[in-house]
């Protein structure tokens, strides 16, 4: 790079700085967005308590009493705890991020990037959890090559590629998500770093 483009970086660096400083962000719809998310947060939780106990019953009376295959029993059995456990790490990640303690522009715009952090670490625990599930379900079919599990439908590729292509989904969706959080974290830490000091 030469003198002359670091000079033009640096300027628009500047420029950048102070249209920033003598930006007013728009706290209502920030505010807006914050109660938004909220909600959208508390439905998740919801829905994660919800999923968490019907799962235990349809494991004890659909899987165990009545019967099913050993591949069935393993995979539910995996399942469970790993279930536990991302609905306990969701509810550690967003339960901190309810309430706002002050209504000043500065915690609010603290707030939100707080909510934007959490976006980036959610992203990437869910990108983990696919890949797991990616792993467990390659063994899972795997072993019933070799195994006799009592589930012929692990052998048949159409009941494979179906559950390839849902993890398949999920991953992309996760980073999608994930890449999105962290396009608006980086974007918000650039610009906001200041005002936020």
């Amino acid at each position: 790079m030469t003198q002359q483009e670091q000079n033009t970086n640096i300027d628009e660096w500047h420029e950048l700085q102070n249209d920033w400083q003598s930006y007013k962000p728009d706290i209502q719809k920030i505010k807006k967005r914050i109660t938004w998310v909220t909600w959208r947060m508390i439905a998740v939780l919801i829905l994660d308590l919800i999923v968490l106990f019907a799962y235990v019953p349809f494991i004890i009376f659909f899987v165990l009493i009545e019967g099913e295959s050993l591949a069935i029993k393993v995979w539910h059995l995996v399942m469970l705890p790993v279930i536990f456990y991302a609905v306990y790490w969701d509810f550690k990640l967003r339960l901190p991020l309810f309430k706002l303690d002050s209504e000043s522009t500065k915690d609010i715009l603290a707030f939100y990037l707080k909510r934007v952090t959490a976006g980036v670490k959610l992203g990437n625990f869910s990108i983990k959890f696919c890949l797991s599930l990616l792993v467990f379900y390659s063994l899972w079919i795997s072993a019933s090559f070799y195994f006799d599990l009592g589930e012929e439908k692990l052998h048949e590729p159409s009941f494979i590629l179906f559950g390839l292509g849902w993890i398949g989904c999920f991953t992309y969706i996760s980073y999608w998500y994930r890449n999105k959080k962290l396009k608006e974290l980086t974007r918000l830490n650039a610009l906001w770093k200041t005002f936020l000091e």
